[in-house]
């Protein structure tokens, strides 16, 4: 007599039953922390992929137009424009040529950040399992991943620029239409509607590229799992969140705190450089000062972000168990085991 396994039902217990070993597992932050900051003071040239994902992470900056309730406010606009149109005229071939520097630079430094995500991604998974690793290897095998992180950026950017339209174009409509109470309280509920799923996106995105990285998934996939995961570890997700939030409050603080002293030394620098160079002296001081200043905050920046990153892998392979980038998982490693059709001869 032959008797065949059924692969299906035992799979799908086996996998309820390690959700629910992974439930009662309890999750060691500091644990993590702690292990996060060794590797990353061990290898310290993962710092240099921090500094590209800090570099490539963007930046706002704020423009305000000079306002005085003086009753010409429509005449001063007017005027502006005009002065803002025929600068823009008479110094056309520059302005093209700036922005075009400027979206050169803005695409190399994407495509910096997403190469070094997946390169932190990979050179950590590496050094966990004792492989060899350095900067030249990383940034190696996270150049294989760029076009497929890319599109994961792609689907979530799209997905949010959906969501802001779907929920703010109303908004926008009953403030035209001078329609202010019901504008306001949509706005509130908009707002409300749209901080979470801007967290939930920022946690798919990460997850997602653990996943593609890590267990070689496809976009959707990757995706998928990314949902998953969080879904069933939303809380330990933000606490994790909230805890290298707290880090990079302190690592604010130690920063200003460490700049504070070296300020006080440059301006009696200054002081005495005055004496001998006069003005001289206060420029050099000062270009120096800036200088320093400037690699201090990168070097510290670079650290944190390499830090921050190496700390979300380790979080996420113990929520995910995803231990292995061949098998995804012990979990998926088990099922396959078993999902082989055995037979015994009676």
């Amino acid at each position: 007599m032959i008797s065949f396994w059924i692969p299906d039902q035992v799979g799908n217990d086996k996998l309820e039953e390690c959700e629910k070993m992974n439930k009662k597992k309890e999750i060691k932050y500091l644990a993590i922390i702690k292990d996060a900051w060794q590797i990353i003071w061990n290898n310290k040239y993962l710092w240099w992929f921090g500094f590209f994902i800090a570099l490539g992470g963007g930046g706002s900056s704020n423009f305000q137009l000079p306002m005085n309730n003086n009753g010409k406010w429509e005449e001063k606009t007017k005027a502006g424009k005009e002065e803002i149109l025929s600068f823009i005229n008479g110094h056309f071939e520059w302005i093209a040529a700036g922005l075009i520097i400027l979206t050169a630079i803005a695409i190399a430094l994407l495509v910096l950040r997403i190469i070094s995500q997946a390169a932190i991604i990979k050179s950590v998974s590496s050094i966990k399992k004792g492989g060899k690793s350095n900067f030249s290897i990383g940034f190696k095998k996270g150049r294989k991943y760029f076009w497929k992180l890319l599109a994961i950026d792609l689907i979530l950017g799209f997905f949010t620029f959906g969501i802001l339209i779907v929920l703010f174009l109303p908004v926008v409509f009953l403030f035209h239409v001078k329609s202010y109470i019901a504008a306001s309280l949509l706005l509130i509920l908009a707002i409300l509607i749209f901080i979470p799923l801007i967290i939930l996106v920022s946690f798919l995105k990460k997850y997602a590229y653990f996943y593609l990285v890590l267990a070689k998934s496809g976009i959707k996939s990757s995706i998928e799992n990314a949902y998953q995961v969080f879904r069933k570890n939303t809380l330990p997700s933000l606490i994790m969140a909230l805890l290298l939030l707290a880090i990079g409050i302190i690592a604010g603080i130690a920063i200003i705190m460490l700049i504070l002293p070296l300020a006080l030394v440059f301006i009696l620098i200054g002081l005495v450089l005055y004496f001998i160079l006069a003005k001289v002296g206060i420029f050099i001081t000062a270009v120096l000062g800036i200088l320093i200043f400037i690699l201090i905050a990168f070097l510290l920046s670079s650290a944190v972000t390499a830090f921050r990153q190496t700390a979300w892998l380790l979080f996420f392979q113990e929520i995910a168990a995803l231990k292995s980038e061949e098998v995804g998982s012990e979990l998926e490693n088990k099922i396959a085991e078993e999902k082989v059709p055995g037979m015994e001869k009676a």
